[in-house]
Parts: C-alpha cells; structure tokens; sequence
C-alpha cells in the first residue's frame, strides 16, 4: 500500500519533469552554446539569457550573440586590401 504513492510521484515526475526538464534547456541554449564554443563574451550571453531571454527578443538576441562572426584576416585572403 506504501508504493501506490511513490508510483504515483514517480509517474507524475516522468509527465511533468520531461517537458520542464526539455523547456529549461531550450531556454539556456545559448548560454551553453556560448559555454561550450568557449565564446569570449560567455558572460554576457548568460546575462542577456537569464535577465531578459524569457522574452522571445531577449531569446534571440542571447542566441545570435552565440553565433561566431568570421571577419577577414590577411592570411584568410592574402590578396585583398585587408586592414
């Protein structure tokens, strides 16, 4: 009788916790994208996700922030006027 309980927890955790679980790492995405690339405003990035990336213009700012910005060296393009 002491185990109907603890089935029920156990069942209501696998159903609540799975897409709370999936909707905290959607959520921190691109703090740990910015974590695991070694990005070297990482910081930042968390700032932004946790103080305003519950809006979907916060999400997305955090986000593109994550993205790498390739810019043009002279051993890239060893021919062009390169500063």
């Amino acid at each position: 009788m002491k185990r109907i309980p603890l089935i029920i927890a156990l069942s209501l955790l696998a159903i609540i916790g799975g897409p709370v679980a999936t909707l905290c790492i959607v959520f921190l995405l691109p703090s740990i994208v910015a974590r695991l690339i070694r990005h070297p405003d990482a910081k930042l990035v968390m700032l932004i996700n946790l103080t305003v990336g519950w809006t979907i213009l916060g999400w997305a700012i955090a986000a593109a922030l994550t993205m790498p910005c390739k810019t043009r060296t002279r051993d890239q393009f060893p021919n062009a006027d390169v500063p």
